[in-house]
């Protein structure tokens, strides 16, 4: 991050980057993580042995299966995009250090 004016520059800190860098991914992990074992266990705790999948989906319809499903795949996506703007605030942070 860049800041506009350059007597702004003062208040950007690389430091400050990449701790707030390394916490959204921590915070991104957790979510993907719970978002996951929701999707998961309500797969496995299905009243039905004959269906599988989100067709045994405990915790509601199976769209609603289908949809935290989707929702999952999408935080992994937004967790590896945010991992690989951290890595660009930490080599930063080496660099200016």
């Amino acid at each position: 991050m860049v800041p506009m004016w350059s007597r702004a520059r003062r208040f950007s800190n690389v430091y400050a980057f990449a701790v707030l860098d390394g916490c959204s991914i921590f915070l991104w992990l957790t979510a993907w993580a719970s978002m996951a074992s929701y999707v998961a266990s309500g797969k496995d705790a299905g009243s039905d042995s004959k269906k599988s999948g989100c067709d045994n989906f405990k915790y509601g319809s199976p769209g609603r299966c289908k949809l935290s499903t989707g929702i999952t795949i999408l935080g992994a996506m937004i967790m590896l995009a945010f991992l690989g703007t951290s890595f660009f605030s930490f080599r930063a942070m080496m660099t200016f250090k």
